[in-house]
């Protein structure tokens, strides 16, 4: 979904934090049923094992999240809790006990890999707020 030759807008962007976490569940249930379909089809060729090098959904998220509030890192996604985690000096914390600050820098950047804009220009007026 590209944003060339149209004005979009991001709208109230903290009243989509719960949108974001939930695409975030979805990506992990999709990565869980390719796994599982894949397991099928190879039993039912009478494979005993498979390979399991399945992309990371995720990467993208990590990689943010990492360069935006080092040394804090994205952890794992709880789909069966609703939860998403992150680590800071070994300690796994829930992405609530974020500062609102940070959730909204979270929430802006994850949103925007979820779209994947490309040849846009994004404007943010009062980004303090």
């Amino acid at each position: 979904m590209g944003c060339s030759h149209r004005l979009q807008s991001y709208g109230f962007l903290r009243d989509r934090f719960s949108d974001v976490q939930h695409s975030l569940f979805k990506l992990v249930e999709a990565k869980k049923r390719k796994i599982a379909d894949k397991a099928e089809k190879l039993q039912l060729t009478g494979a005993a094992s498979m390979p399991l090098n399945f992309a990371d959904p995720l990467a993208p998220f990590k990689d943010a999240f990492a360069q935006l509030l080092a040394p804090k890192k994205l952890s794992r996604v709880d789909v069966r809790n609703q939860q998403i985690f992150y680590e800071v000096e070994g300690d796994e914390r829930p992405i609530t006990t974020l500062s609102s600050g940070e959730r909204e820098v979270v929430n802006i950047v994850f949103d925007f890999l979820l779209r994947n804009p490309s040849d846009c220009i994004v404007l943010f007026d009062e980004p303090e707020l």
